[in-house]
């Protein structure tokens, strides 16, 4: 048995099997899709996507709902455009049922960017469930990608 194993792994080590063995290893290198720019930096990948979210906002006194739709998706946050005046900092509350998920996930989340309509939102207090749904979600929309 060891003498098998000892000429299998003397094959791997000629000239030529190592050739073929990097060549096939540069392939899955740069074939791979890299991260680069403001991307690179996050923690967590964005995917494109599009679906409704309900967000409401203001205290128990003046709280306004609207309904927006999202556009990029994170386990972490989202990108959504909503016809809404939001500022920087403040927390809101959104609904949504994400991709490949059955159930609607309900989180507070704090405003982290806006330009006109589109805010980019910072996910907070993320139970447990939510957190498995959201990777879940973000694993089929990178599975999809491929």
């Amino acid at each position: 048995m060891a003498s098998g194993f000892s000429r299998y792994l003397s094959a791997l080590l000629r000239a030529g099997s190592c050739l073929i063995l990097r060549c096939v290893m540069e392939h899955e290198v740069t074939t791979r899709p890299t991260r680069w720019g403001k991307s690179a930096e996050r923690q967590w990948p964005r995917f494109k996507v599009d679906f409704g979210i309900k967000i409401i906002a203001g205290n128990a006194g003046t709280k306004t709902v609207v309904q927006g739709r999202a556009h990029d998706l994170s386990e972490g946050g989202l990108g959504l455009y909503a016809v809404l005046e939001l500022r920087e900092g403040q927390l809101v509350q959104v609904e949504f049922t994400p991709p490949f998920c059955r159930r609607t996930i309900e989180l507070t989340a704090i405003v982290r960017d806006k330009d006109g309509y589109r805010y980019g939102l910072e996910f907070r207090k993320i139970t447990q469930h939510a957190a498995e749904d959201l990777s879940r979600s973000c694993r089929a929309l990178n599975l999809a990608l491929e």
